[in-house]
């Protein structure tokens, strides 16, 4: 079940705290949301916020983008879904954010936060950000994570700031 209090201690962030919101309604009882069986077009406003990650071969290979939206592409300068993370995401942060972050959604099924400021750089774009994202484990069977569902904002505004993440 999650958890929505410590999502609140994180963020304030309309489109996050509705996200999360949609996601404990979705989930009930269950540990983790079913991605097959969300009906996302209860929240129009965030899905072009939306991004996807395939976890159902692991994470080897390569992890791929099941579904980006509008909001999302626009930012990458690009459709990105059907990429790898790797092939995408070209932020400085890598590392830190997708790999010690972001894929332990996966591998120890936990929800991912992130708020930090970071320099995209790539053939597409060319920019800095201040980037605040939420990430949640999905399971079919509620147990094996095959899915993440994940909201991200972008202010181009960029005040100074001091990176946060969580993992809860």
């Amino acid at each position: 079940m999650i958890d929505i209090s410590k999502i609140l201690i994180q963020t304030n962030n309309p489109k996050l705290v509705d996200f999360s919101n949609f996601l404990v309604e979705q989930t009930g009882d269950k540990s983790f949301a079913n991605y097959k069986q969300l009906n996302l077009m209860l929240i129009p406003r965030i899905v072009p916020h939306i991004w996807v990650l395939d976890f159902r071969g692991g994470l080897s290979g390569g992890v791929p983008l099941h579904y980006s939206g509008t909001y999302i592409d626009s930012h990458f300068g690009r459709n990105i879904t059907g990429l790898t993370v790797g092939e995408h995401y070209q932020g400085h942060d890598y590392e830190t954010v997708v790999e010690n972050l972001y894929f332990k959604v996966f591998s120890d099924k936990k929800i991912a936060y992130a708020k930090r400021r970071v320099h995209f750089i790539d053939d597409f774009v060319d920019r800095v950000n201040m980037t605040e994202s939420i990430l949640f484990p999905c399971s079919h069977n509620n147990q094996d994570i095959d899915y993440a569902i994940g909201v991200s904002e972008y202010f181009f505004d960029v005040a100074p700031l001091k990176d946060k993440y969580a993992l809860f």
